[in-house]
C-alpha cells in the first residue's frame, strides 16, 4: 500500500493498493475524500444536499456515493432542512400518551399537545417537562395535570385494582415466605424426633 498525492495539490491524498493475481499485476488507487465527498475523475466532490423530505439513495462520503440522488422519505419519516443526512423516524405522540395537535408529514415531525386524560408530565430536575405523559396515580394527586379543577378535562384514574406488576412482586414474596414456614417446620419436626428418640 502506497500513498501518492495529487499534482499541484498537497491536501489531497491517494492510497494506491498494488495486486497480484495470476502473474499480472493491476494497481488500484482511491482518493481519500471527506466525509461528505465522493471520488470522480480524479476529484473529491460535495455530495449531493437534499431538500426537506428528501434524502440520499445510499450513503455519500469518504470517496463513495457518487451516484446518490434524492428520494422522498420513507412513510413515518421526516426530514425538515437540507443536507445530506437521513430522514428521522417520526414522533409518535400515541406511545408518549400526548394528544396529537399536527399530523408527521415528509418535511415536518409531528406535534404533540397536552396530556391524554389520566396522565400527566413530570417536571425533570432542570425545571423541563418530560416528553412522555405518565399514569396519575395517588402520589401524583397533587399534580394539577391530575386534579379534575384544573379545567382542562383531564380525570383522575385511580384504581382499587393493584398493579400487575405490584401484584407479581406480592406473589413471589408470599412463596417465598411459605416456603421458609415449610423448611422451618420440618427443621423442628426433625429435631424433635431426633432428641426425643
Amino acid at each position: 500500500s502506497d500513498t501518492a498525492t495529487l499534482p499541484g495539490n498537497n491536501n489531497t491524498k491517494f492510497f494506491c493498493v498494488k495486486l497480484k493475481v495470476n502473474m499480472t499485476s493491476s494497481t488500484s488507487c482511491i482518493m481519500d475524500c471527506s466525509e461528505m465527498e465522493y471520488f470522480d475523475n480524479g476529484k473529491c466532490i460535495l455530495c449531493l444536499k437534499c431538500g426537506p423530505g428528501e434524502e440520499l439513495s445510499q450513503e455519500c462520503g469518504f470517496g463513495s456515493g457518487g451516484e446518490a440522488h434524492c428520494l422522498k422519505c420513507k412513510p413515518r419519516h421526516y426530514k425538515d432542512d437540507w443536507g445530506h443526512h437521513d430522514c428521522k423516524p417520526c414522533l409518535s405522540c400515541k406511545l408518549l400518551n400526548r394528544y396529537q395537535k399536527a399530523n408527521c408529514t415528509a418535511g415536518s415531525n409531528a406535534v404533540c399537545g397536552d396530556c391524554l386524560p389520566g396522565y400527566y408530565r413530570k417536571i425533570r430536575i432542570d425545571g423541563l417537562h418530560d416528553m412522555e405523559c405518565m399514569p396519575c396515580s395517588h402520589s401524583s394527586s397533587s399534580d394539577p395535570q391530575c386534579s379534575s379543577s384544573s379545567g382542562i378535562g383531564v380525570v383522575k384514574v385511580w384504581s382499587s385494582k393493584t398493579p400487575p406488576q405490584d401484584a407479581a412482586i406480592a406473589s413471589v414474596i408470599c412463596a417465598a415466605f411459605v416456603t421458609m414456614v415449610i423448611a422451618l417446620s420440618l427443621l423442628c419436626y426433625v429435631y424433635r424426633r431426633r432428641t426425643f428418640i
